[in-house]
C-alpha cells in the first residue's frame, strides 16, 4: 500500500530531525563503524538503504520501510537513535530532548508511537546528561540509606525501651502490680 501525503512529509521532516544521528557512509576497513545502512542491514530493511547522498537515502529507507516492511519501522527508528546516542555523544554533541520530541511528533504523524521514545526517565536522561544523572542518582541512594539506617536505629532504640521495660516488669516482686502495669502499656 503506497504511503499518504501526510506520512511522505513526515518521513521528510523524521530525515531532517535524524540526519546528523548517524553518518551515512564510511570505510569498509573500518570495523564497528556504525551508518544508517549498518543500522538498516541489523534491522532486516538494509535493501532498502541506497547509495548516494544521504538525505534522499535517509528519505528512502523511512518511506520504503514504512511501505514495505511496516513491521520492521519501530525497530529501524529505535536503532538508530540507540546507535545514535553513541556516535552522537563521541561527536560531542549529543542527542537531545528536543530532537526525540520533534521526533516523537513526526512518528505521532505515520500513525505510530514508540513507548521507549515517550520515557519520561528516557528523556530526562537526555536533558541532564550522563554525568549529572549518575551523581543525581548516587545522592538519592545515600539519601534513602540515611532514612533506612535512621527508621533501622529509631527501631532498635524502640526495642531496646521495650527490652528494658519487660525486664523491669519481670522484676517486680508483686505480681499484680506487674499484670496491671502491663494493662497500661
Amino acid at each position: 500500500m503506497p504511503i499518504s501525503l501526510k506520512e511522505s512529509t513526515a518521513i521528510a521532516a523524521m530525515s531532517d530531525v535524524i540526519y546528523d544521528f548517524l553518518p551515512g557512509s564510511g570505510s569498509v576497513r573500518w570495523k564497528g563503524h556504525v551508518t544508517f545502512g549498518s543500522v538498516a542491514a541489523a534491522c532486516d530493511v538494509g535493501n532498502y538503504w541506497p547509495a548516494g547522498s544521504k538525505l534522499p537515502a535517509i528519505i528512502a529507507l523511512l518511506r520504503q520501510t514504512l511501505q514495505y516492511r511496516r513491521d520492521r519501522f519501530e525497530s529501524l527508528i529505535l536503532e538508530i537513535v540507540r546507535s545514535g546516542i553513541v556516535y552522537r555523544k563521541k561527536q560531542g554533541k549529543p542527542i537531545t530532548e528536543n530532537e526525540i520530541k520533534l521526533l516523537n511528533g513526526h512518528i505521532l504523524d505515520v500513525g505510530f508511537k514508540f513507548p521507549s521514545l515517550w520515557d519520561p526517565e528516557f528523556l530526562a536522561s537526555l536533558r541532564q546528561g550522563s554525568t549529572a544523572r549518575a551523581e543525581q542518582h548516587v545522592e538519592q541512594e545515600l539519601r534513602e540509606q540515611t532514612l533506612r539506617a535512621s527508621a533501622r536505629d529509631t527501631r532498635s532504640m524502640q526495642l531496646c525501651a521495650l527490652k528494658e521495660e519487660l525486664i523491669a516488669i519481670h522484676r517486680m516482686a508483686d505480681r499484680s502490680a506487674a499484670v496491671l502495669h502491663l494493662r497500661r502499656s
